[in-house]
């Protein structure tokens, strides 16, 4: 009986969480705002997470489709035309890219030099993009993966309620009126070519063990089907992307509870602080890209946030963007980040073995 109580008051909370989202959607989609789904549970998710006393959690499984829906989505913008674009801006891209690796290092370094803790901790927190991967590999590279969690996800929560500010404040950004996330409320081709390319993707890169595979997988193989054969891309339902635009924006914002702020302790407002001029920093990097791709100022700035993937994604999927590029730039960028994170673990540990 007690548990069936428990059960059917969770239930409720999650409705009331359901609609108010649904409102503050409607509210934001009136003032144009671009993806107001995901900025409304957002808003939602981080107000409840810091006010009631019950935790909600979104769970792995509806996070995991959520995400597979905005790799789907963002790998469905991807052209040849994008990709030949790309190839000839290989050199800024990859500089700027490079240029994010070792700022995520100095951040870490910096934010360890004055906080109480140990440098490879300090830098796996400061790591800009696979939040989960950097959180999976920093328990076998021997730094504190609670602390770790704590600072990564005050990085993503940060960038999500930042950029839509920076997006729309500075850049004009705009909601967008077409594209792959722009078919009908609901469509029965859209639906089957979302659900089997997430599901074919989630099984690749379970097969090829990708980390952020929800996301990446199913982006991998939606791109390889609008590269192969463009026609087989479907227009994917407006009611399924809002769906999965507001279960990411819960799952960050729920995730910004009073204990969280607790554990992270006085570590927290230096923790803020080094992650704002990473964004700051990161900007200038943006504006540089754009200078020299000839991209839009906006597009440069999106395509260089210190992580937020999927995030990010949402945003530049909903305005008017060149997402194509921009989601080009942020994969290239998390591969990086995850492929050169066990080097910079070996590097923290020998010259920390050094100074010892």
């Amino acid at each position: 009986m007690v548990g069936l109580r428990s059960h059917s008051a969770s239930a409720t909370r999650w409705v009331s969480l359901l609609v108010a989202t649904e409102v503050v959607a409607a509210g934001f989609a009136y003032a144009a705002l671009p993806s107001p789904y995901l900025l409304a549970a957002f808003v939602v998710g981080i107000a409840y997470a810091l006010l009631a006393r019950r935790v909600l959690t979104v769970s792995a499984t509806a996070a995991g489709a959520a995400q597979g829906v905005v790799g789907v989505t963002a790998g469905s913008y991807l052209t040849r035309t994008t990709l030949r674009a790309v190839g000839a801006h290989v050199l800024p891209i990859a500089t700027v890219s490079i240029l994010t690796v070792v700022l995520s290092v100095v951040a870490g370094l910096v934010l360890a030099r004055f906080s109480r803790v140990d440098r490879s901790t300090a830098a796996f927190g400061m790591i800009a993009g696979g939040a989960a991967g950097i959180i999976s590999l920093s328990r076998e590279l021997g730094a504190d993966a609670r602390l770790v969690a704590v600072m990564q996800y005050v990085r993503v929560l940060i960038i999500v309620a930042v950029t839509p500010l920076i997006a729309i404040g500075i850049f004009g950004m705009r909601r967008a009126t077409g594209g792959p996330a722009s078919g009908a409320l609901w469509s029965g081709h859209g639906a089957l070519y979302v659900g089997a390319t997430v599901c074919a993707g989630i099984w690749v890169a379970r097969r090829l063990r990708l980390p952020g595979g929800t996301i990446l997988g199913p982006m991998l193989c939606a791109a390889a089907v609008s590269l192969l054969y463009r026609p087989l891309v479907a227009p994917i339902p407006v009611g399924v992307a809002d769906a999965a635009f507001a279960v990411i924006g819960l799952d960050v914002g729920l995730r910004f509870t009073v204990a969280a702020l607790r554990q992270a302790g006085q570590m927290l407002p230096r923790s803020i602080a080094t992650i704002l001029c990473m964004l700051v920093i990161s900007a200038v990097f943006g504006v540089g890209l754009a200078a020299a791709t000839h991209v839009s100022m906006l597009d440069g700035y999106l395509a260089t946030t210190p992580g937020g993937l999927t995030a990010v994604i949402a945003l530049a999927v909903g305005g008017r963007t060149d997402t194509s590029f921009i989601v080009s730039v942020q994969v290239i960028r998390t591969f990086l980040m995850l492929a050169a994170t066990p080097a910079i673990a070996r590097w923290l540990a020998t010259s920390r073995s050094r100074g010892s």
